[in-house]
């Protein structure tokens, strides 16, 4: 007879016999055989669990100083107003594992011919209060007028940011690790020109 180890739980185990046949008259031999039971949580499988409910959003793009002034050789600030990171964690019995993504750069592509996409790093800022306009951290400065004939007859450049966030993950077992994931929104820009109008005193 095997008996349960002790100090196991008996409720893990169940108890089988062995037949006999008909010309074995022996006694059946009793044994204890420890119940199919789940394997163990897996971290990783439980850090993608975490990764697939993060609400990293779209970026929301934003124009400045004055999205509605936006004028060729003049600096155009660019940023995402919604740049905040966003958690999120899944559980499995006693592992838990908690992910978080950070807003680490945004690419722009300005639309109009020629352009080079424009790379800063985080979010981008609006202006604020003294801020020298004419050096934002993170801007583009367009060299030709939304035309409809430029632009489709739409009458604005396309910009697409590109978002990428970095996501760190940890489980509350040890386990680490690092992903990253990259979201696109666009927006149309207008682009007119500014003229100096020179007026003639008394």
């Amino acid at each position: 007879m095997q008996y349960i180890p002790a100090g196991a739980d008996p409720a893990d185990y169940v108890l089988m016999q062995t037949g006999c046949g008909a010309t074995d008259w022996q006694a059946p031999d009793i044994f204890a055989v420890l119940k199919n039971t789940d394997p163990p949580p897996d971290p990783y499988s439980l850090a993608q669990e975490a990764i697939a409910k993060l609400p990293i959003p779209l970026p929301r793009i934003a124009f400045g100083p004055n999205a509605e002034q936006v004028a060729v050789n003049v600096p155009v600030w660019l940023w995402v107003s919604n740049p905040d990171p966003v958690s999120a964690s899944a559980t499995d019995r006693t592992v838990t594992v908690t992910a978080t993504a950070t807003l680490a750069s945004v690419t722009w592509s300005m639309g109009e011919p020629d352009a080079v996409d424009v790379s800063c790093t985080g979010g981008g800022k609006a202006p604020w209060s003294g801020a020298d306009l004419w050096a934002p951290p993170c801007g583009y400065t367009y060299r030709l007028r939304s035309l409809d004939e430029r632009t489709n007859g739409t009458g604005a450049w396309p910009v697409t940011a590109s978002a990428t966030w970095a996501i760190t993950w940890s489980a509350n077992t040890g386990e680490a690790g690092t992903d990253s994931v990259t979201t696109r929104s666009m927006a149309p820009v207008r682009v007119g020109e500014w003229r100096t109008v020179i007026v003639a005193g008394n």
